[in-house]
């Protein structure tokens, strides 16, 4: 939460143009070791130590930053963190994830909304329209092999970076402007 915070208030300050590079960068080192397997941590959640904890609480501020910054979930930060910095496995870290950013997307969609950056009828409606995809996507993840489903979670983030970098190459390097709907 006081990740989300400090990433929100940031958030008007840095360029367009360095936030998609920065994200892009982030996505792309993660997945390629989820991908191939480099850097990763063996252990299972029964392990888990102080030193775990420690990484867990710096990376649930990072992953707030990124979530107030770029407007994405921490998961994509938290989920291969939990992988490769304590061990969990990827439906773990997923399940765990998914709880650990409850009040995340609380604080960020308050502050958000509070300055009139949320359209509200299109989130509801793909927060609702998200439900089915939620239920079929928990079945699929569960019925693959750990394995599959960390490198599929590595292929995923590497195309986010690519999809980034792209959107940062295509902006200048000014701040982020004020939506239309905001400035009423």
């Amino acid at each position: 939460m006081l990740g989300v915070t400090f990433g929100t208030s940031l958030q008007r300050r840095i360029s367009t143009r360095v936030l998609h590079a920065g994200f892009a960068v982030v996505a792309a080192v993660t997945g390629l070791k989820l991908v191939t397997g480099v850097g990763g941590f063996e252990s299972s959640s029964s392990s888990i130590t102080a030193e775990h904890l420690l990484l867990v609480g710096a990376l649930g501020i990072v992953a707030g930053i990124m979530s107030g910054l770029f407007g994405v979930g921490g998961g994509i930060i938290f989920v291969p963190a939990l992988t490769l910095g304590v061990g969990l496995s990827q439906l773990e870290a997923e399940a765990t994830s998914l709880v650990a950013m409850i009040p995340v997307v609380v604080l960020g969609a308050y502050r958000q909304w509070r300055q009139g950056l949320v359209a509200v009828d299109v989130s509801t409606t793909i927060g609702l329209c998200s439900i089915p995809g939620v239920l079929g996507g928990a079945a699929i993840a569960s019925s693959l092999s750990d394995d599959t489903l960390t490198k599929a979670f590595g292929v995923f983030l590497l195309v986010v970076a690519a999809q980034m970098a792209l959107r940062g190459l295509r902006h200048t390097a000014s701040p982020t402007p004020m939506p239309a709907h905001a400035r009423r």
